[in-house]
């Protein structure tokens, strides 16, 4: 037997998939009155209280250039994704997951735009749920370290909106966003 029909009987092995659905969150229409520019403060704004805590370097400074900018009337179709694998993974792994599906990589003003319009819907009690983003559009502090928008809602804690370190492990209580362009969406 040559070498090469020994590689030809090797059969390939399947890619094991570590991310499932967590939720669907159903679709959301940007409103009319959607500011990009401004739509972190004005969020700050409306929700810095006692129930909602916002980390402070979440502005629209640092978060000003996400890899798709929310327009108003565009309608979003949002999933929360979980990890199924019981090992750590990576923002790589999980960036890579949601290009592979087309998500819409939206930062920290998609967070904002589901805090406004589907906080109630959101899982309760997992560690965190975050927003994604390319690396270059996440905010990088004085160390260089990058920095990806999360949620956490607690019963008894309320809600809180700050920052994931994105060169760290993630974890399987650790969830993340997924943003579909509602009008291109094929439900099956």
């Amino acid at each position: 037997m040559n070498a090469s029909s020994s590689e030809e009987s090797v059969p390939s092995v399947p890619v094991v998939e570590k991310f499932g659905l967590l939720k669907d969150l159903g679709t959301i229409i940007v409103p009319n009155e959607y500011v990009h520019a401004t739509r972190l403060r004005q969020y700050r704004q409306t929700f810095n209280t006692r129930q909602y805590q916002i980390d402070p370097n979440i502005t629209d400074h640092h978060f000003s250039s996400p890899t798709v900018e929310l327009i108003p009337g565009r309608r979003l179709h949002i999933i929360v994704f979980q990890q199924i694998s019981f090992s750590t993974t990576t923002f790589k792994e999980r960036l890579a997951f949601l290009q592979r599906r087309n998500a819409l990589l939206t930062g920290a003003q998609g967070a904002a735009l589901v805090l406004t319009e589907r906080s109630e819907r959101l899982p309760k009690e997992i560690w965190k749920i975050t927003s994604f983003d390319c690396r270059q559009a996440l905010w990088r502090d004085a160390q260089g370290t990058c920095w990806a928008p999360s949620i956490q809602v607690s019963r008894k804690e309320g809600t809180r909106f700050f920052l994931s370190n994105a060169h760290s492990s993630w974890w399987e209580d650790d969830a993340f966003f997924g943003f579909f362009d509602a009008d291109q969406l094929v439900m099956s």
